[in-house]
């Protein structure tokens, strides 16, 4: 799964600059911080990508379930980018998925102490990447470096743990999507007959 390959790369790569010493040459050092960037900056793009595109779907399915949802389903993309909202806003819509697709699928609303958990980890992570940047940004000792180097890596560690919340979140919700399919199904069958399709030309078509 995508989101289990990015947490072990995003382990790997941060393992191995914290490999490369402090007083290595510049050179050297240089080359292995950039790589990580990189490849950090490359599996976190594509990682967020697929979340929200997942985010978005669910959001929206309650919709085409004909639940009543409090926003625009736009706005599970959205709400990341926009400063202040980002700090509530996602939540809130997580929470209107998960209760709105476990309502739909098992008509109970299991509590949410999961969902709580994932959100405290996301500020968390989110808090350690800025405090992780700025001593990047402003390390010139090699203590201030292996400084640096270990609140990056305090700040993978809380990655890795958001995304293993996340795909708790995601497969559960993923298994109430599966039984809210199954109940459609079934109410389907148990409907009206449809109306009977005939593949035989009518008189107005003969007509011509």
């Amino acid at each position: 799964m995508l989101l289990w390959a990015t947490a072990f790369l995003l382990a790997f790569f941060t393992l191995l600059s914290l490999l490369v010493p402090a007083d290595a040459e510049d050179g050297l050092l240089d080359v292995v911080q950039g790589i990580v960037a990189l490849v950090l900056l490359g599996l976190s793009i594509i990682t967020a990508v697929y979340f929200i595109r997942w985010f978005r779907r669910a959001y929206a399915n309650l919709k085409r379930a004909g639940r009543r949802i409090q926003h625009d389903d736009g706005w599970a993309a959205g709400a990341w980018f926009v400063p202040f909202l980002n700090l509530f806003r996602p939540y809130s819509i997580m929470k209107e998925v998960w209760d709105g697709t476990f309502q739909l699928a098992y008509a109970q609303q299991p509590s949410h102490p999961l969902l709580r958990w994932w959100w405290i980890i996301f500020v968390l992570t989110s808090t350690l990447g800025r405090v992780a940047s700025s001593s990047s940004r402003h390390a010139e000792t090699a203590q201030q470096l292996e400084t640096a180097a270990m609140y990056d890596a305090v700040h993978t560690v809380f990655i890795i743990v958001f995304i293993a919340l996340t795909i708790a979140c995601i497969k559960r919700i993923a298994v109430a999507e599966d039984q809210l399919l199954l109940r459609q199904h079934v109410d389907a069958i148990g409907g009206p007959a449809p109306e009977p399709t005939s593949y035989y030309p009518d008189e107005e078509t003969l007509a011509y």
